[in-house]
């Protein structure tokens, strides 16, 4: 491919959709190549110190984590990768004649990649603050990707998240089923620009064990984790106190207000059936030499506007 500034000609896989100049890092359209003028990068906020911080942080709270973990603990690699994400800003509107019965109005940012090195959970919510003009300098520190998505299919898709809210919202409004009373679905949605997205991959050694780590190095998030397990008394008493306040809460209850033996039993055989979720929970969470932990999206605690 030629690019379309500089005339230096490069090579690009076939299912890029946009790549960037490697000799004066301007980004191209690879079928028109015409060149791309909002490209964006979001700050990396956290270095890979602070950004190592968080992972052990994270890691030291989970069950059955060697307490010298982080006297023992060597970095083997560290890797800043920097993903594509398109940005759009979503508009779409429910009306019932030519009147706007609901909308949805916002920014959003979404992976252009199919398959990424990163484990980036299903649902996670990227920011649309915080991003800059990209600089070809970006690329040379860290791995950088291409997008490979074609960024109208992708609003396509994503855009029927709104159009389904906006139908449910003017049901809500209406009393009635939208469709019945010919309300029209109206979009206005546009792509805006593609931006590259920092994660450290961060790989650890402790003892003979080998562990793998990933943190959002613009919001400092741990997305995703592998860390080391040692089963000791901790997992252990834990196991038995729930299994024995499951079992005695069940079996002494309906003794002690109905005096019931019967219903006793039966108190003691739901309350072991009750205890059986958490166990096998903590007991995955207990035995092996090797964890993992993911996020869990919903419980994040940041609202995308602050993000």
């Amino acid at each position: 491919m030629r690019c379309s500034y500089c005339g230096a000609e490069f090579e690009v896989p076939e299912n890029v959709v946009i790549a960037v100049c490697p000799y004066c890092g301007t980004s191209v359209i690879t079928v028109t190549g015409e060149k791309v003028k909002e490209h964006y990068v979001f700050r990396l906020n956290y270095d890979f110190n602070i950004a190592f911080k968080k992972l052990l942080s994270v890691i030291s709270k989970e069950i059955g984590v060697p307490r010298d973990l982080t006297q023992k603990i060597s970095i083997k690699e560290r890797r800043l990768h920097y993903i594509p994400l398109y940005i759009y800003r979503i508009e779409v509107y429910a009306v019932l004649n030519g009147k706007k019965i609901s909308e949805e109005v916002k920014d959003i940012a979404t992976l252009a990649v199919e398959k990424t090195p990163v484990p980036v959970p299903l649902g996670y919510k990227f920011p649309v603050r915080g991003k800059e003009y990209f600089n070809p300098e970006i690329v040379k520190k860290g791995v950088y990707y291409s997008p490979t998505l074609n960024p109208e299919k992708v609003l396509e898709k994503v855009e029927e998240e709104y159009k389904g809210k906006v139908l449910k919202e003017a049901e809500l409004e209406l009393g009635s089923s939208p469709l019945e009373t010919g309300v029209k679905i109206v979009s206005k949605s546009r792509y805006l620009g593609f931006a590259i997205y920092p994660f450290w991959e961060i790989v650890y050694t402790y003892e003979k064990g080998e562990y793998r780590g990933f943190v959002d190095g613009a919001d400092g998030i741990v997305i995703y984790s592998e860390y080391p397990k040692k089963f000791g008394k901790r997992p252990a008493i834990l196991l038995t106190t729930l299994l024995t306040t499951s079992t005695l809460i069940g079996f002494i209850t309906p003794l002690a207000i109905y005096r019931n033996l019967q219903a006793a039993v039966y108190g003691l055989i739901g309350g072991l059936l009750v205890s059986t979720p958490s166990l096998v929970k903590l007991l995955s969470k207990s035995f092996g030499s090797k964890g993992e932990y993911f996020l869990e999206v919903e419980k994040i605690g940041i609202s995308e506007e602050i993000r």
